[in-house]
């Protein structure tokens, strides 16, 4: 018996390293993201001017993903390659991926951006343009337009199953709120009674 306890704890203690090694994209290390930012051949400070879909890569209802466009209003270069004719005041486009922010994912910042949203990023060529070298962990916000909007809503359903901790901690105290006053009402009938 003491055998098999064994085997099988090996078992499953294998199993859970595995799936956490597969499933799990870790943030990259703050080292890398310092190096990718200085190999990044185009550093910039702009404000975004629009933003459009150009793609849904994913429209699963628990995990979904957008190819989206930005287009910038340069303010500011640091970096950028010889044979790129980009000035200061002029529109820069950029792809990126749009994961919202209601998805539950471990690894890489996502890119949250909104027209208005001023950032300092760092880009790469990519397969349609410009793209920030390591997602969200390359855009670095100085102003965020306030309130936010997803281009993605998140669903009803899974808004509540996200919050349903808080919303059976608020109802407790919502039923222990009216189950005290109903207890001083009651006193206070049995009060008047009694005199």
């Amino acid at each position: 018996m003491s055998n098999l306890k064994f085997y099988v704890t090996s078992f499953l203690s294998i199993c859970l390293l595995f799936s956490l090694v597969f499933v799990t994209k870790a943030s990259p290390p703050p080292e890398e993201v310092k190096e990718r930012k200085k190999q990044a051949p185009l550093h910039v400070i702009g404000e975004v001017e629009a933003d459009r879909l150009l793609e849904v890569l994913s429209d699963e209802r628990d995990d979904p993903s957008q190819l989206r466009t930005m287009a910038i209003k340069v303010e500011k270069i640091f970096k950028k390659p010889a044979d790129l004719n980009l000035e200061v005041g002029e529109s820069l486009s950029v792809t990126y991926v749009y994961i919202p922010k209601w998805v539950a994912r471990a690894g890489s910042a996502t890119v949250d951006i909104m027209p208005g949203d001023q950032f300092e990023i760092w880009l790469e060529p990519g397969e349609r343009g410009w793209q920030p070298v390591l997602g969200g962990n390359t855009v670095e916000h100085l102003y965020r337009v306030q309130p936010r909007q997803e281009p993605i809503p998140e669903p009803f359903f899974h808004k509540v199953e996200r919050n349903k901790m808080l919303i059976l901690r608020n109802t407790l105290i919502a039923f222990m709120v009216v189950g005290v006053v109903l207890v001083m009402i009651r006193a206070a009938v049995l009060w008047r009674r009694m005199d």
